[in-house]
């Protein structure tokens, strides 16, 4: 079994409570914050807005089986929801939701990636048609890209102008420049250094090194911005620093590079050189717990959120940590 370094405490009342890991006695790290269902767990609308609402007979779609979350670093949060085959558009300043369940003339079946492109745009991977979508400020669509088998994870790196795609059938990543036009690849099948076997998640940061979930040879790849292989992360195994299904990856502002794994229903957390540090997150329903979580987003702020797939939430936790701190 995965030996958690650490599991949240209980505290406070009521159905909710805010688990820190780790546990006292030693200095938190990382506070869980919030389990979002429907935008009203996140907004503050003002009295016109609810006023608005209760006219218009507004309701908020909850969540079914969110599988990706991205954040546009302001008022929208974005969840890709494979039960109700649509992504869920949260502004979070008015209290608002709207979903995103056609690409044009196509109905989206079965939408597993998102990214935050340049002037609001949305990058929208469906792994069963095979395509990325992407969609104005005003949720039109504007492009389709048809390159990929099937895409998956993708991130965007708002400097260089670049659209990472992950292809999980061909084992590889796609990477698209300013104009969405294919400029490289990285990867190809196999079980060695730099060789993907059914990659599903990509994340870039901001040392531009690539982080690239490699679910199959069960380990993360980590890639220097020219696509030169650098080291990796994890093995296959049941103890801590092992993974079994890892998913979603991403890097905070300290260097702390986070991994879901979907089969210990838990994330855990290593340094740039690869070392285990902490984990938290067991099998269960309450906040801090999950159940086959897998993707993962960070926000300019630090803020993790999870997509917490079949507890049909997003979990919201927030590193507390100083700078230089190691989680150790």
């Amino acid at each position: 079994m995965l030996l958690l370094a650490a599991t949240g405490c209980r505290g406070g009342g009521g159905d909710t409570y805010h688990p820190v890991f780790p546990p006292a006695p030693a200095e938190p790290r990382l506070i869980h914050r919030a389990n979002v269902q429907t935008v009203a767990d996140l907004s503050r609308p003002t009295l016109l807005d609810d006023l608005a609402g209760l006219i218009a007979g507004r309701s908020h779609p909850k969540l079914g089986r969110p599988s990706a979350v991205a954040h546009d670093g302001g008022r929208h949060l974005y969840i890709a929801d494979m039960r109700r085959q649509a992504v869920h558009v949260f502004d979070t300043r008015r209290g608002r939701s709207r979903l995103i369940e056609r690409a044009g003339d196509e109905y989206l079946v079965s939408p597993v990636g998102l990214a935050v492109l340049d002037d609001g745009q949305l990058a929208v991977a469906d792994s069963a048609l095979g395509s990325v979508f992407i969609f104005d400020a005003r949720r039109r669509l504007v492009k389709s890209i048809a390159e990929p088998q099937r895409p998956t994870g993708m991130h965007y790196v708002v400097e260089d102008g670049e659209l990472y795609i992950t292809d999980t059938l061909a084992h590889r990543v796609l990477v698209y420049d300013r104009q969405l036009e294919l400029n490289r690849t990285l990867g190809e099948p196999g079980h060695g250094p730099g060789q993907f076997n059914f990659p599903t998640h990509v994340f870039v940061d901001a040392d531009r090194r690539v982080y690239v979930t490699d679910a199959m040879n069960f380990r993360v790849q980590v890639f220097d911005a020219g696509g030169r292989y650098l080291t990796h992360i994890g093995e296959h195994g049941d103890a801590t620093g092992h993974l079994a299904v890892p998913k979603g990856v991403a890097v905070d502002s300290h260097g702390h590079i986070y991994i879901v794994d979907a089969y210990f229903s838990a994330v855990q957390v290593f340094d740039r050189r690869g070392r285990f540090l902490l984990a938290f997150g067991n099998p269960g329903d309450e906040s801090g717990q999950f159940q086959l979580p897998n993707d993962l987003a960070m926000d300019g702020e630090d803020q993790l959120y999870i997509a917490d797939t079949f507890n049909r939430r997003i979990q919201i936790f927030q590193y507390i940590g100083g700078p230089g701190d190691d989680l150790e």
